[in-house]
């Protein structure tokens, strides 16, 4: 993840992420010019790995695709596209950071 933000922030690339676990899943932020990637401290990071299923993976990656979409055509321009979303996917409630 590092890697590959800190590339996109040298060429002014924008970059999405994403993650599934096996009880929720998250996408976003945007990174930008508008909205800068920090590093993550990833040894001082609980990112332990617990498993997820196609059907969340494809969820999830609808969404971002969707998210993507709406940057890229502009059609919305008051969206969250600098916030962090979170689905629970036994209580379907979502979350935005």
């Amino acid at each position: 993840m590092n890697i590959v933000n800190e590339f996109a922030k040298k060429y002014k690339i924008p970059t999405i992420s994403g993650s599934v676990g096996t009880e929720t899943g998250t996408w976003g932020p945007i990174y930008d010019t508008n909205n800068l990637y920090h590093p993550i401290d990833i040894e001082n990071n609980d990112m332990s790995i617990k498993g997820s299923n196609a059907s969340t993976n494809s969820i999830i990656s609808s969404f971002i695709a969707f998210e993507v979409m709406l940057y890229i055509t502009n059609l919305y321009e008051d969206y969250l596209f600098y916030k962090e979303k979170i689905l629970n996917f036994k209580t379907l409630f979502m979350e935005v950071n």
